[in-house]
């Protein structure tokens, strides 16, 4: 098999003042291949001392609202944030921005959107995702780089991803065909 880190590294290394320009297709065509995301189990990827990253079990679904719907979308916004507020399981994320809301939610949340029918005003990503929890207790303030380093890994394992950040947690979100690729490469740089 070829080594994906000496690629890498080599792709990356030949001048350290710019950046590879070649297309990622070159230097990703002889990947492994890994389980599919159904036979990874949600929970515990890696516990060490210092960070804890877990697999949530929700699928997440990722969407849009142009901002001259942002009117359409108040209340199942409000109702996905508040409806039922002793379910605090799940995750629900909105991010505004100047051309409008970018959302990011489990089955629960979005449920709120779908019951406008052809009316809601959100456009879903292609695929579904999963996320990884990465909790650093007291220490989240005093690592910085954590996120850089798991993305750095991600992307040598040829896996895209988004990134959400809370007071005290991060949340890695990988597209369900590459939660197997994700969690491999999680785990060898972790443990």
């Amino acid at each position: 098999g070829v080594d994906l880190a000496a690629i890498s590294i080599s792709a990356t290394s030949r001048n350290s003042s710019t950046r590879c320009h070649e297309p990622p297709h070159k230097l990703l065509w002889s990947l492994p291949t890994f389980p599919s995301a159904m036979e990874v189990e949600a929970g515990e990827i890696v516990a060490t001392s210092d960070v804890h990253v877990t697999l949530l079990q929700d699928t997440l679904y990722v969407g849009s609202v142009p901002a001259g719907e942002l009117q359409a979308a108040a209340y199942p916004l409000l109702k996905a944030i508040i409806a039922v507020p002793c379910d605090t399981a799940g995750l629900f994320s909105f991010t505004q921005e100047e051309d409008g809301l970018t959302l990011v939610m489990d089955d629960r949340c979005r449920a709120a959107f779908d019951e406008l029918g052809e009316a809601s005003p959100v456009t879903y990503a292609p695929h579904k995702w999963r996320a990884f929890e990465i909790h650093l207790g007291t220490l989240a303030w005093e690592v910085p780089g954590v996120v850089a380093f798991l993305s750095t890994s991600l992307a040598e394992s040829a896996v895209s991803l988004l990134n959400i950040t809370s007071s005290d947690r991060d949340y890695l979100l990988v597209a369900e065909a590459d939660v197997a690729a994700a969690a491999e490469a999680i785990r060898e740089r972790l443990q």
